[in-house]
């Protein structure tokens, strides 16, 4: 919900907003493309809740074997922001 709702607070509207959903043998991974807008309003919410998921995501993955950062960010040279988001999928399995 974090990332859907840091995408509806950042993103230019205006363009193109892509997510991608992909897999290998042992992660689930989700990327989300957009560009940002250029002007952002300031939340009141002191701007922690990506971080807070992304330990959240952390701490699941290396329950899965996964030690890794869960959630990634990079800006593409035509200005494009992406958030990888990966995920164990032994997290989903009934034996956790």
């Amino acid at each position: 919900a974090e990332l859907t709702a840091n995408m509806f607070k950042y993103a230019d509207k205006s363009k193109n907003i892509s997510y991608s959903f992909d897999e290998t043998e042992d992660r689930l991974i989700i990327s989300i493309k957009n560009n940002i807008a250029t002007r952002i309003e300031r939340s009141a919410d002191g701007g922690k809740g990506l971080i807070a998921t992304s330990e959240t995501f952390r701490l699941l993955n290396k329950a899965g074997n996964i030690n890794e950062e869960a959630i990634n960010t990079d800006i593409e040279s035509n200005g494009v922001f992406i958030t990888t988001v990966v995920l164990s999928k032994a997290i989903f399995e009934p034996s956790l």
